[in-house]
């Protein structure tokens, strides 16, 4: 299993089949919180935000290659058509989501919805013939602001650099969405949000637990 921010395409790489699985996310929140969360992680990134004094506007309006790849412009149709960084900001094309589209209908599982992510989760199971997928948030970033706290003129610049990207999401979503009239998912979600509730405490308790003993054993090793 191959798991990671990963590009269409690996499996013309490797002599077995493959199964792919991924989520999107809506275009215009993942771009925020992309450059809130660089702020917050520090960086090189977030050294170059804070040495020019970059808005959300602004930053977008750079089209800078963050990481290697454009994450303000059509970075999901990047993806998953398997065009990647190979393409210029501002140079992505139809032909582009023509391949994203169809690389999703025929060689994933499933392409799940971030906003949606315990069916997104339960679906996988499905399909992948998982256990339950029981887990815990991690790296999220609570500071930013919802878009609904944003200026029109921030939006709309967000939305002409990803159109790509929302014709893309609107079309996962469909297919989403699709699927999970077909399924009653309802008892599922009420085990997984019961499991959940005490998973969750539980990790946390493991992980101080363990972070106060390797500081009285003054060592670094998880």
């Amino acid at each position: 299993m191959l798991i990671g921010h990963n590009i269409h395409g690996i499996h013309q790489h490797l002599n077995s089949p493959v199964r792919y699985f991924s989520t999107v996310r809506d275009p215009v929140d993942l771009v925020i919180s992309w450059y809130y969360f660089l702020r917050r992680i520090g960086g090189p990134a977030a050294q170059a935000i804070e040495d020019q004094d970059l808005s959300l506007e602004e930053f977008v309006a750079a089209d800078e290659y963050w990481y290697g790849i454009p994450h303000t412009n059509n970075l999901q149709t990047r993806m998953l058509s398997g065009a990647g960084n190979t393409v210029s900001p501002g140079s992505c094309t139809s032909d582009m989501l023509d391949s994203a589209k169809q690389n999703v209908v025929n060689d994933f599982a499933v392409v799940g919805l971030l906003e949606r992510f315990d069916e997104t989760l339960l679906l996988f199971r499905r399909e992948l013939d998982w256990g339950l997928p029981i887990y815990v948030r991690r790296n999220t970033t609570s500071s930013r602001p919802a878009k609904s706290d944003l200026s029109s003129s921030t939006l709309d610049l967000i939305r002409d650099r990803n159109a790509l990207d929302l014709e893309l999401y609107d079309h996962c979503r469909e297919q989403f969405e699709e699927r999970m009239r077909a399924l009653d998912l309802s008892r599922d979600l009420q085990l997984l949000s019961l499991a959940n509730a005490v998973y969750a405490p539980a990790v946390e308790i493991y992980v101080k637990a363990r972070r106060a003993y390797n500081a009285i054993l003054d060592r670094e090793e998880w």
